[in-house]
């Protein structure tokens, strides 16, 4: 399995192999008998399900394409109707072929992608491939070749689903060559990049191997010259590398990230693989989808132009319900009474608008006698009501359509202030109205709508900013409405299409990238250049979006994030973060817990790196001064257990330091070692002088055995001391250092002392070859403690 294949997972085994290899080795040179007590096998058997859980977790995220795959199978339709031998026929999806003539009524999926033959006011969401909001008008219209495939309003395709109307069509394509099934194909063949803490474990892991390996050799040759025995030799290395090895270091990330998932579900985000928690501490991009991520996915009336006030009446967050000025009462009769939707959601997502903004005006719904419906060849539409005793008919549909039916004084007024709304990114309609008998109707006014950006999104966008994240907007949108949304959220710019996406290189794309902010009319695949283009530049990007054209680039993306609210089972099955509240904000405070989990991993790096080290110079100085062991090798373990595991992963609660969030995101080249290295080797050589001065001065008052134990004590004391310095970075002994608001290191503490006093005076010294040593004695561990604390705060 591929799980077992990383440095730090080599060494993990090595000190797995040493760990069963040092007791017996022990056993054999004392002619001991060679059975292993449990005692003897604690440290194997934890490091065995360091290694199962890890390889679990690495198994979970093989499975992840494989379920987002399952899961856009189960979108397909299971049966739909086709011609066959003359006679209309329900058969199986998965036996239509190319060829095939296909029928399809309001509320059918389409099966297979197909070439329109007959359209009766056919209309279709295609949300789940393209993004766009809005429903498309199908024809069955010649010569579309030249525009792209997914515009081309002959052309209906897997997945999408029939809104309004009927249509037949001829299929041309099923199962992987259709549209869908091409989008099946990117996330199969989406690489997952490693993530920027799996990089950094490699890197540590190989410096790690290096140096406990240079360490070992070193002190074997040197234990050689000075003429103790071969055997004696190869045990202090063997117990060496058992002693430098931080078999806490998995255990310590594994919790460190799991804790972070518990406080990421709190905040409304499901984390569904660990390392993407700290991978959100390195995102320096974010690209979103627009519909239902940046905004709300609900077409909504933020402007009108009323004909009886002659003015243009809007509001600051566009919610028309707010509104103070009384429109013509006309005007609203019109929109609520010329509407073939019923609210809350059946129907088209334009009138479901119009429908929720003359709700909430209170508009008066009139007995419907006659009507002319909606036609995308004439583009309006009419219905006949008796009000007040007169038939009276309202017009919808387009302005340039309505204004003909309106005095000719008036129309070029129509059209100028519908470009006016369009040119913002509003989409427009019109209404007027008419007496029976009367052709001129007069015009009531003009409505514009538009997809609302989220209240929270501009709000985000500024904290992620200000975190040094930069934020770019994917969608299928026209680029007009990309940048009209945009532009209230903060992002400006012009957008670029998906047909100038088509005749870029990869070079030059990778330089649009850099400077461009808005993508408009993109497809799936154009989704996945742009994030390849984004992580060949360097970043660490962060995708969103919810429909199934999301899903390969989700796949691709350093984290793929879905929406829970309205994303579909592809899209969260392919992510490695799922929003529950959809809230863009909960993203920028993922990032927050990313920076914290980094943070807290990097000081439990140094403090295991620092205890370590310092065990390694006090065995080196010892043997290079000619003095016994001074520590043994079950000493070595019983310090792994103590140090290595309570006060390290107590540094995983470490709450965020101060302006986390007003620091640049870390580049990926940046390891846990940076900054670390100079103060894990001076703080180990200082603490080896000091350990094997004081184990030397001890010899000639003491027996060896209480000399050794007086060493450990020191070791102990100086090691928990040292968990003070690292867990914040402010200044030498402020409140934040020695008032904590993580309890759990004051815990942890107390604990490892406890362990060794209980150790120490108890039975099971004489199990950890341990000796009760005199009182003053203490004053040595307590005066080390303090030095290298002191030491490590001048760092």
């Amino acid at each position: 399995m591929k799980q077992f294949h990383s440095p730090l997972v080599y060494i993990l085994f090595a000190a797995l192999f040493l760990s069963l290899a040092l007791p017996l080795l022990e056993k054999m040179r004392l002619g001991e008998n060679m059975s292993l007590p449990l005692e003897d096998a604690l440290d194997a058997i934890a490091i065995c399900i360091i290694l199962i859980i890890n390889a679990v977790l690495g198994f979970v995220q093989e499975m992840k394409a494989e379920n987002a795959l399952e899961a856009l199978k189960k979108m397909q339709p299971q049966t739909a109707v086709v011609m066959r031998n003359g006679e209309k026929k329900e058969i199986e999806v998965k036996k239509i072929v190319a060829g095939d003539l296909i029928f399809l009524a309001e509320g059918d999926a389409v099966p297979a992608d197909m070439v329109l033959t007959e359209s009766v006011e056919l209309s279709l969401n295609e949300s789940v491939l393209t993004g766009e909001s809005l429903p498309v008008h199908k024809k069955t219209e010649t010569h579309e070749e030249e525009k792209p495939l997914l515009e081309q309003r002959n052309r209906l395709f897997s997945g999408s689903s029939v809104t309004r109307g009927r249509g037949n069509g001829i299929v041309v394509s099923t199962g992987i060559k259709t549209e869908m099934g091409k989008i099946a194909l990117l996330i199969s063949e989406a690489k997952h990049p490693k993530t920027p803490l799996e990089k950094r474990l490699d890197r540590l892991g190989k410096k790690i191997a290096l140096l406990v390996l240079g360490a070992c050799l070193l002190i074997f040759f040197a234990a050689l010259f000075q003429g103790i025995e071969t055997s004696t030799a190869l045990l202090t290395a063997i117990a060496l590398a058992v002693g430098a090895v931080p078999e806490g270091l998995p255990a310590v990330m594994t919790i460190s990230l799991a804790l972070g998932v518990a406080v990421m579900a709190r905040k409304k985000c499901l984390i569904k693989e660990l390392k993407a928690v700290e991978t959100l501490g390195s995102v320096t991009v974010i690209a979103s989808d627009k519909t239902g991520t940046l905004t709300e996915n609900n077409m909504t009336a933020v402007e009108v132009y009323s004909a009886e006030q002659k003015k243009n009446i809007m509001t600051e967050d566009f919610l028309l319900a707010n509104l103070k000025k009384n429109l013509d009462t006309s005007f609203l009769e019109a929109l609520s009474n010329c509407n073939d939707a019923e609210l809350p959601h059946i129907g088209d997502p334009t009138e479901i608008g119009l429908l929720r903004f003359t709700e909430e005006k209170k508009a008066k719904k009139y007995k419907r006698i006659s009507e002319v419906p909606f036609s995308s060849e004439t583009k309006w539409m009419a219905t006949s009501h008796i009000i007040e005793g007169e038939e009276i008919e309202f017009l919808k549909g387009a302005p340039e359509v309505i204004a003909h039916f309106c005095n000719p004084e008036i129309q070029k007024e129509i059209q100028e202030k519908s470009e006016e709304m369009a040119r913002r990114g509003l989409r427009t309609l019109a209404a007027a109205k008419r007496s029976k008998g009367k052709q001129e109707a007069i015009f009531l006014g003009i409505v514009g709508l538009l997809d609302p950006p989220r209240k929270t999104a501009k709000q985000s966008l500024e904290m992620a900013m200000t975190a040094g994240v930069r934020t770019i907007m994917i969608t299928g949108d026209h680029a007009i409405t990309a940048e009209s949304i945009g532009a209230r959220i903060g992002l400006l710019g012009k957008a670029i299409s998906g047909q100038e996406i088509e005749k870029m290189s990869d070079e030059e794309l990778q330089e649009s990238v850099k400077i461009s902010s808005i993508f408009a009319r993109v497809s799936p695949q154009h989704k996945v250049r742009i994030c390849k283009a984004l992580q060949k530049n360097g970043e660490v990007v962060a995708m969103t979006g919810d429909g199934v054209n999301d899903a390969p680039a989700i796949s691709q993306a350093d984290v793929g994030i879905a929406m829970g609210k309205v994303g579909t089972a592809v899209a969260r099955q392919a992510s490695d973060l799922i929003l529950l509240d959809d809230h863009y904000a909960s993203i920028v405070r993922g990032i927050k817990e990313g920076r914290r989990i980094f943070s807290n991993i990097k000081k439990s790096v140094s403090f295991l790196l620092r205890t370590n080290v310092s065990e390694v110079f006090l065995i080196l100085f010892a043997i290079g001064v000619a003095l016994p062991l001074p520590l043994l090798p079950i000493h070595l373990l019983f310090l792994n257990l103590l140090t290595d595991s309570f006060p390290a992963l107590a540094l995983a609660a470490e709450p965020a330091e101060k302006g986390i969030m007003h620091q640049k995101p870390r580049p990926v080249s940046e390891g846990f070692l940076d900054g670390q290295t100079f103060p894990i080797l001076f703080l180990g050589i200082v603490a080896g002088l000091f350990l094997v001065i004081s184990f030397w001065f001890s010899l000639s008052a003491l027996p060896l055995i209480q000399a050794q134990t007086l060493t450990l004590a020191s070791i102990v004391c100086i090691e928990l001391f040292l968990i003070f310095s690292i867990r914040r970075e402010n200044p030498l002994l402020s409140k934040e250092k020695l008032v904590s608001d993580n309890p759990w290191v004051f815990r942890s503490v107390v604990v490892a002392i406890v362990l060794f006093l209980i150790a120490l005076f108890t039975p099971l010294s004489s199990l950890l070859k341990l000796e009760i040593f005199p009182a003053e004695y203490w004053l040595i561990p307590l005066l080390g403690a303090l030095i290298l604390f002191l030491c490590s705060e001048g760092m």
